[in-house]
């Protein structure tokens, strides 16, 4: 693909379509880490659970089983939206590539949401992490989408020369 190449923005000096394939392989591995890391934290409430015989005490630890439940569904998603990526860049797909912006860009709401929330004092002890990820978040995805422009115009690119060839083979 050579079509719409005078754009270079990509990370760490590479092509968007390098940048991307790293982003979908970081993104990924952080999924797949966190997922395992909440299992653990699952199968370690589950014990707990087992150990405590106050009722209260379980009814709290069932309460953080299923929030640990929802949070390792999550994480599942993005291991899902990571591949999507990474399938994306491989087959040159924009729909793909588009799922991933999506689903980030929500994440990123969320997560944003989540992080006033505690600061607001609202739920649990504020965590730094979140906002510290947000702008690598959000560098990734204006990186990806980068690509994604790029692989559009190609296509609309080829699209036109398509056109233009059944027109003329019509003629």
């Amino acid at each position: 693909m050579e079509f719409g190449r005078d754009v270079n923005f990509g990370c760490c000096c590479l092509s968007p379509k390098c940048s991307s394939i790293l982003i979908g392989g970081i993104c990924l591995v952080v999924c797949a880490v966190t997922t395992v890391l909440l299992c653990t934290e699952l199968v370690a409430l589950e014990y707990l659970e087992n150990l405590h015989s106050v009722t209260k005490v379980k009814a709290e630890i069932l309460n953080l089983m299923v929030f640990t439940g929802v949070l390792i569904f999550i994480s599942l998603g993005g291991c899902c939206l990571a591949i999507a990526l990474l399938l994306g860049v491989y087959k040159e797909s924009t729909r793909l590539i588009f799922a991933w912006i999506v689903g980030t860009a929500a994440s990123i709401l969320v997560q944003f949401v989540a992080a006033l929330v505690e600061v607001l004092g609202l739920e649990q002890p504020f965590r730094l992490y979140k906002f510290i990820t947000m702008p690598f978040n959000i560098y990734f995805i204006l990186i990806v989408h980068n690509y994604y422009s790029e692989l559009r115009v190609y296509e609309d690119h080829k699209l036109l020369n398509n056109l233009n060839t059944q027109q003329e083979e019509s003629s």
